[in-house]
């Protein structure tokens, strides 16, 4: 059995968060999501409710191998860019972890962000984010995709 990829996550995560610490208003560049921007421009005045989602997909598959850039690019265009054509930001990250023997072990992940808004669609968004996990656990047999949910406020500047 794969050991878990929490400890790996949970770096990265830390490492993510501790970047963050004291920003209480995420950035998000209007060119990206422009339902975005055409909802802050309705109320330029204060910070509007979102749900920011992170996803961490380790590239590494059991029994050997890694994900390669273009089965990558295929789950992006065919999973995830259809329930999130607003926009999204892939980020390449490299984490490691201790393995059960003692042995640190390095693997390379796709960080997704996306951020909705907190309304009534809310709940299927994060339908939509159930699907995509699905979805990857079963086409690169992975036991586990660290999903990081934040409520947040977030505004164009």
């Amino acid at each position: 059995m794969r050991p878990s990829r929490f400890p790996v996550y949970f770096l990265i995560f830390l490492n993510f968060s501790l970047l963050n610490i004291g920003s209480s208003i995420a950035k998000i560049p209007n060119s990206q999501h422009s339902h975005l921007t055409n909802t802050y421009i309705a109320n330029k005045e204060s910070p509007i409710n979102f749900i920011q989602e992170e996803l961490y997909f380790g590239l590494s598959i059991p029994g050997g191998g890694t994900v390669t850039d273009e089965q990558w690019q295929t789950f992006l265009n065919e999973v995830v860019t259809p329930r999130f054509p607003e926009g999204l930001t892939v980020i390449l990250a490299k984490g490691q972890y201790l393995e059960h023997s003692g042995v640190l072990a390095q693997e390379t992940s796709k960080v997704i962000h996306i951020f909705y808004k907190n309304d009534s669609n809310a709940q299927k968004h994060s339908q939509a984010i159930d699907e995509i996990i699905a979805e990857y656990k079963q086409q690169f047999h992975q036991e586990s995709v660290l999903r990081v949910t934040v409520p947040i406020k977030a505004k164009f500047e």
